[in-house]
């Protein structure tokens, strides 16, 4: 599986967030400082190829009546350089990630104010989780087992010697018959010739 990098693009930082391979949990990363954007463009590169991510979900800032504002078009320029430079981009909108990220902050027991690194790469991981939330991957296909082919059962005797036996033609009763007559006829030749031969032997008076 491939993992996602989540941007949220300020002013004067550049918040990342990290996703396992799975695509299910978002996690804060790094923070990085904002110079220009073909140098910011060349490190999200580096940082994608990196971490093996394919996907760089950036944070699209609209307007709260979803109108695109000031800060919108920063970020779509932004994207097509990503994209020119061969990145696979994603814009997302990041309205209240931040102060979602501040909130999370609050409860932890941190003034926000002090921690904007924090809150860059919390606004990241939000804008990447959201992204991940409604993109999920399909469930992994099950494998089936391959199965082991039935040997044959060698046939039995008593098949074969029904086989041998049924390959010999029984004789018919009109055959039977005939055997018998050619039989007796022969018999009864031989009972003349041998009759003929001992009345040649007896001597004349």
């Amino acid at each position: 599986m491939t993992r996602a990098l989540g941007v949220d693009l300020g002013s004067r930082r550049i918040g990342l967030a990290i996703c396992d391979e799975r695509r299910s949990v978002a996690t804060p990363y790094a923070v990085l400082p904002r110079t220009n954007d073909e140098e910011d463009v060349a490190a999200l590169l580096d940082y994608a190829r990196g971490e093996g991510a394919t996907t760089i979900v950036l944070g699209h800032p609209l307007s709260m009546d979803g109108s695109v504002g000031h800060a919108a078009l920063v970020v779509q320029l932004f994207a097509e350089k990503l994209e020119a430079a061969g990145a696979k981009v994603e814009l997302w909108d990041e309205r209240l990630t931040t102060v979602q990220a501040e909130r999370t902050l609050r409860s932890a027991g941190f003034d926000p104010k002090r921690q904007r690194e924090i809150i860059d790469k919390l606004a990241a991981a939000n804008i990447l989780q959201a992204w991940l939330d409604a993109n999920p991957l399909p469930p992994p296909k099950k494998t089936r087992a391959a199965r082991t082919p039935k040997k044959k059962a060698a046939p039995k005797k008593a098949a074969a010697k029904r086989k041998t036996s049924a390959r010999t033609p029984k004789k018919t009763g009109a055959a039977r018959a005939r055997t018998a007559a050619t039989t007796a006829a022969a018999r009864r030749t031989t009972a003349t010739r041998a009759g003929g031969a001992r009345s040649r032997a007896k001597p004349k008076k």
